[in-house]
């Protein structure tokens, strides 16, 4: 019996040392790996707080794997353009705006990529909790013409870009759109949508705008509450597909090429449970991925009536280094671990501990096997690039 109680003090303390030994070694490891200074320029034009959502999934990763801007890992709550909020509802502005030509020359010289995380903007409703059925002013946001001058300085000086789906769409104007899709071949047909777990109208995140829309086309009635996804564009038509009657698979799926699968690590096939848009593009793009939506015939007639695609690019990358991309989703907001936590290297291993594993609609397993490997791939050939050139 005293054997036995030897025996097991010992398994107990052996546990407890394997789990502070194995983060001590895993953070040891990212200590002693080089930094790799990339050097990328951000800009991030919806940080509702110091969270910092729209973003802090594209920092997660820059840690994690050391890329760094001049020597120094980027910080989530310092290094990038666009809204700064602060305490008691007060809120900074730092934007290219500001800057004289030349100095937008300066960093268009200076930086290697350019990362356009989101650019949906700050609205009084959001900002200052308001009611939303009074008029909803911008209080910042869109893409504006000094931006446009850094993508194409940046795209002429043969530097990488990115840009995720709402650089081209509103609150960005059509003048700028016009200019990205002569300038980049890229054509938003002006739908966007998201997947809805329940379309039941006391969901707080279905937008009385949307609801509004259909309700003025449709006899005022709302027959909807299960999960779902909605379509709708500036024209003011707004298409609710439900589960079960119009689709399938009530979220989109991302299917990916054999190309992004080998080249950027990218699962054949994931649910994204989040906002997207439809683009056109032509020749001159190697497509990495494609939306799917899983409809019935009912579904089917119902987009075919709108002219909405059942397919449509989910991530494009342009043909010849170095590459321009363009995501066409909300891919960098999710929900992300605290940024202490890409410190350890070799934590990938453990990610499945971190979503469900066959909850649809969780976007932190978006994160760890899409987002993650996309983004540090693409970091990572820019880097190689670099090195050759």
């Amino acid at each position: 019996m005293h054997l036995s109680n030897v025996k097991w003090r010992s398994l107990v303390k052996g546990f407890f040392l394997i789990i502070i030994i194995i983060p001590v070694i895993m953070w040891l490891v990212w200590r002693s790996l080089p930094e790799k200074d990339i050097n990328i320029f951000v800009v991030d034009k919806t940080s509702h707080s110091r969270k910092a959502m729209e973003r802090y999934s594209l920092f997660w990763v820059m840690h994690y794997n050391k890329f760094s801007n001049f020597g120094k890992l980027p910080s989530v709550q310092h290094d990038y353009y666009g809204f700064y909020p602060e305490a008691n509802q007060k809120y900074k502005i730092r934007d290219l705006a500001s800057l004289a030509s030349d100095s937008i020359t300066t960093l268009a010289e200076k930086y290697n990529i350019l990362y356009i995380a989101d650019t949906y903007g700050i609205y009084e409703s959001d900002w200052y909790n308001m009611d939303t059925l009074r008029q909803n002013n911008l209080i910042y946001g869109g893409l504006n013409h000094s931006d446009l001058e850094l993508i194409n300085k940046m795209h002429a000086r043969k530097k990488a870009i990115v840009l995720e789906f709402n650089s081209l769409i509103p609150p960005t104007g059509p003048a700028i759109r016009k200019s990205i899709a002569d300038s980049f071949h890229i054509q938003w047909t002006g739908w966007r949508g998201r997947y809805f777990r329940s379309l039941d109208t006391n969901n707080t995140e279905l937008s009385n705008t949307i609801i509004d829309q259909y309700l003025k086309s449709h006899n005022n009635r709302w027959p909807y509450s299960n999960s779902g996804i909605v379509f709708f564009n500036n024209s003011g038509e707004t298409v609710v597909m439900e589960n079960k009657k119009h689709l399938e698979i009530p979220v989109p799926v991302i299917s990916t090429m054999e190309y992004g699968q080998d080249y950027y690590g990218l699962p054949k096939k994931i649910y994204y449970p989040y906002w997207f848009n439809i683009i056109e593009t032509d020749s001159i793009y190697r497509e990495i991925s494609r939306f799917e939506i899983n409809s019935t015939k009912q579904g089917d007639s119902l987009m075919s009536t709108f002219g909405i695609p059942k397919s449509f690019p989910a991530v494009i990358q342009s043909k010849e280094p170095p590459y321009f991309y363009y995501l066409a989703g909300d891919f960098s907001d999710n929900p992300c671990q605290d940024i202490v936590t890409s410190h350890f290297k070799g934590i990938r291993f453990f990610r499945k501990a971190y979503y469900h594993q066959n909850k649809i609609n969780d976007r932190s397993k978006f994160f760890w096997e899409f987002y993650h490997p996309l983004i540090t791939n693409i970091f990572n050939i820019t880097y190689r690039w670099m090195k050759l050139n």
